[in-house]
C-alpha cells in the first residue's frame, strides 16, 4: 500500500487499528489467523480491517489492512484475501452510526459463555466496562455469511456495545478503536470472572444493575476510555518488547 500519499491522519490511524489487532491478541484473542478488527473510513469509503492469513498479533501497520465496501464487500485498497465475514462489520456499522470500530474474536472465555443461557452479570468490575447487558444471538454457530444472519446479529446486538455469537464468539464495538478493544478485552475478562466462580460451588451473586449501571457511567467515557487504550499500548510496548 501507497502509504506515502496516504493522508496523514489516515494512516495514524490504521496504526491504532494494527495495535488494537496487536493489544487483542496479547490479551487472548487470538485464534490462530481468525479474529478482526475494523475501523469505519471517516471518508465514507466503507470501512479497514485486517487482511486474511495472518494473525492479529502479526498486524503491523496500513500494508496489513484492507478497505472493504460496505455494501458488496470488494477491496477498495491494500493487497490480500478479504475475512469472509467482512459482513459482520458491516452489519454492525449500517445499524449503529455511532459506531466507528467493530471486533468479531473467539477469546476463550467468550466462547465458552457463548455456549450457555446464562446472563453475564458483574462479578467484578470489568462488566462495567460494557455499558449494559450482553445478548446471545442465536441464529447460527456457523460462520455468518449472509445478509439476514449478519443484520439479525446487529439487530440482537441492538444498542449495546457487544453480543455473543452462539457457540462461535463475541462481536464488540465502540465509538473509538479504544473503546472497541476496551470492551472486548472487559467482556472476555467478565466471562472468566464468573465462569470461575461458578465453578467453584461456593454461593455468590451479581453487583446490582444499579451500581452496574453507575460503573458503566464512570468509566464509558472519553477521557477515561482514552486512558484506558494508552495503558493497553503501553502494556502492548513491554510485552513485544519481552517477546524479542
Amino acid at each position: 500500500m501507497d502509504t506515502a500519499n496516504m493522508n496523514p491522519d489516515i494512516a495514524e490511524a490504521l496504526d491504532e487499528l494494527a495495535c488494537a489487532h496487536r493489544v487483542l491478541e496479547m490479551e487472548g484473542h487470538g485464534d490462530s489467523h481468525l479474529g478482526h478488527v475494523s475501523w469505519r473510513d471517516p471518508g465514507g469509503q466503507g470501512f479497514w480491517m485486517k487482511r486474511h492469513d495472518i494473525m492479529m498479533g502479526e498486524v503491523m501497520g496500513p500494508d496489513d489492512l484492507l478497505l472493504i465496501d460496505m455494501a458488496d464487500g470488494t477491496v477498495l485498497a491494500g493487497e490480500g484475501r478479504r475475512h469472509s465475514e467482512w459482513l459482520i462489520h458491516a452489519s454492525v456499522f449500517r445499524a449503529r452510526e455511532d459506531v466507528n470500530a467493530v471486533g468479531h474474536t473467539h477469546p476463550f472465555h467468550g466462547v465458552l459463555f457463548s455456549a450457555t443461557d446464562e446472563k453475564l452479570v458483574a462479578v467484578g468490575q470489568h462488566a462495567g466496562n460494557l455499558g449494559g447487558p450482553v445478548p446471545h444471538y442465536k441464529g447460527t454457530a456457523a460462520l455468518i455469511h449472509s445478509e439476514d444472519q449478519a443484520a439479525d446479529m446487529a439487530a440482537t446486538l441492538g444498542d449495546g456495545w457487544a453480543v455473543f455469537l452462539m457457540n462461535h464468539g463475541v462481536t464488540f464495538c465502540g465509538v473509538s478503536v479504544g473503546h472497541c478493544v476496551l470492551v472486548g478485552v472487559s467482556l472476555d475478562q467478565a466471562c472468566r470472572e464468573q465462569l470461575t466462580i461458578a465453578a467453584t460451588g461456593v454461593k455468590w451473586e451479581g453487583a446490582p444493575q444499579q451500581d452496574v449501571a453507575t460503573r458503566a457511567d464512570q468509566a464509558l467515557y472519553g477521557q477515561n476510555i482514552e486512558s484506558f487504550w494508552q495503558v493497553f499500548k503501553r502494556r502492548l510496548v513491554a510485552h513485544e518488547a519481552k517477546a524479542g
